[in-house]
């Protein structure tokens, strides 16, 4: 895992080069996975992608690489999923049995999902 923002930013190069390949294959080194929990998730838009680094929830729009919204979690993130209409990304944070959802477009709204004593060890999104 990156320790600064110069390793930071050398990952996001590396992670943009997979990407984009140069003849518009996919690359199999892509960390992104599609059957498991991942701390990485690109919008089913396509149109941005959320990174979690710590407690630190990053969303970049693909196209440009910029960053759209920063969001800070209560504690370090497991997962990152985005919702259907990639408006909405939540991030578990199951070491304390929550989860916790963002809204790219207005930063001031914020959801906490919490269970107690239950718990939480798993969060999906589900189509309306």
């Amino acid at each position: 895992a990156p320790s600064s923002w110069s390793e930071l930013e050398s990952s996001w190069e590396e992670m943009s080069a997979l990407l984009e390949p140069s003849d518009g294959s996919v690359d199999p080194r892509l960390p992104i996975s599609c059957s498991g929990p991942s701390r990485v998730g690109i919008s089913p838009s396509g149109r941005y992608l959320a990174t979690a680094q710590a407690a630190r929830l990053t969303v970049r729009d693909l196209e440009t690489q910029e960053v759209v919204t920063h969001f800070s979690c209560v504690d370090a993130v497991e997962t990152v999923t985005w919702s259907p209409d990639s408006e909405l990304v939540s991030c578990g944070v199951y070491k304390r049995s929550l989860v916790q959802v963002f809204a790219v477009h207005q930063p001031e709204w914020r959801c906490k999902i919490s269970e107690g004593v239950a718990g939480i060890v798993h969060s999906l999104w589900t189509p309306d």
